[in-house]
């Protein structure tokens, strides 16, 4: 029979659910991703030309680490995190690593003063 300790952690990934979408402004989310997180999210940021009416769940801005480790995508309606272990040996504690990849979405939601819909972990 196979159990948990058999698995290794290869990733996590948090989301975050915003019902109201006006809030979403894509300089503002990425001016204070990179003034709290600079050194984490020193990679390309991704910025999809989309067209007008696209639906909300997608998301508008993509932040990443040179590394690959560690990656956001915002957009109105969504704010997922991303913790990717990749060939690396990791040392430290999952509760750790979920700690941070969810203080992101954390320091969003307090300092843009957005309501959350759901937050899952």
């Amino acid at each position: 029979m196979v159990t948990w300790s058999e698995f290794n952690l290869s990733g996590i990934r948090t989301a975050v659910f915003t019902p109201d979408h006006s809030a979403f402004v894509a300089a503002k989310a990425v001016g204070l991703m990179l003034s709290q997180f600079a050194d984490r999210y020193d990679g390309e940021m991704q910025v999809p030309p989309l067209p007008e009416g696209i639906v909300p769940e997608l998301p508008r801005v993509t932040l990443q680490g040179k590394e690959g480790e560690w990656r956001l995508m915002m957009g109105p309606s969504r704010f997922d995190s991303f913790w990717d272990l990749g060939p690396r040996k990791n040392d430290q504690s999952l509760s750790h690593l979920v700690h941070e990849c969810v203080e992101p979405q954390l320091q969003y939601l307090e300092k843009l003063q957005t309501p959350v819909h759901a937050f899952a972990k």
